[in-house]
């Protein structure tokens, strides 16, 4: 930011028609027709400033994730059809695809039969909107060798065969998935900076060394401007 800067014309506390002077990014002045010329300023058209916005409690590779991720549920998809156009449209680097957001509204109760129906070209898992569980395909069992696993998240079926289904296992899926490494951060802090973000709290429970370092990483370089809290450290 410039030495100086002044938004002019907001509302402030439900005072209209109020300049706000910053001076190396910190509020100097609040009152009436504080610009002069030379200094750069911003119309607020009459809209209300109002102070910097904190997230307590996010997890912000989960949003990175989230955000490279096919959106399975609404508002974006909404019929069985409009899942079957997303899961074969979904265009990325990685062979696997990952979904987000599926609710039962959508196309019913899902395991890896139906959700072959959907898509079987491809590895797929989906993370149902509740957050508490994935779906694989067919084609994801065979690639994380998950008939062979045993873990009291994975649903069997009556002949021993996983159903595609699996709760709250999050930790087990990730070391059977391809290794990738943290999800990039790019975008996402511009995300929650539209929001009103300034400030956010990590709160993902035992950072890994490779979380940790991208964090500090985003924070440094700027992919996440706001001031960063992590929870998920000594």
């Amino acid at each position: 930011m410039t030495a100086e800067f002044v938004i002019r014309d907001a509302e402030v506390e439900g005072r209209p028609g109020v300049d706000v002077r910053l001076r190396a990014g910190r509020i100097c002045e609040v009152g009436t027709h504080l610009w002069r010329r030379g200094v750069d300023w911003l119309d607020a058209r009459g809209g209300a400033v109002l102070p910097g916005l904190a997230d307590h409690h996010l997890h912000l590779h989960a949003l990175a994730a989230a955000r490279a991720s096919v959106r399975c549920g609404p508002p974006d998809v909404r019929t069985p059809d409009g899942l079957r156009q997303v899961l074969g449209g979904f265009d990325s680097a990685q062979y696997w695809v990952r979904g987000v957001g599926y609710v039962e509204t959508v196309a019913g109760d899902l395991d890896a039969n139906a959700l072959d129906r959907f898509h079987a070209r491809r590895p797929v898992r989906i993370q149902h909107r509740s957050g508490a569980m994935w779906i694989l395909n067919s084609a994801a069992i065979r690639a994380t060798g998950l008939a062979s696993v045993e873990h009291p998240g994975i649903e069997r079926g009556p002949e021993g065969r996983p159903t595609g289904r699996i709760f709250r296992a999050d930790d087990l899926l990730r070391t059977l998935l391809p290794a990738t490494g943290p999800p990039r951060l790019h975008g996402v802090g511009a995300d929650l900076a539209r929001l009103g973000l300034t400030a956010v709290t990590d709160a993902t429970p035992d950072l890994g060394a490779d979380s940790l370092t991208a964090l500090v990483d985003a924070s440094r370089s700027g992919h996440i401007p706001q001031r960063l809290h992590l929870l998920g450290v000594p």
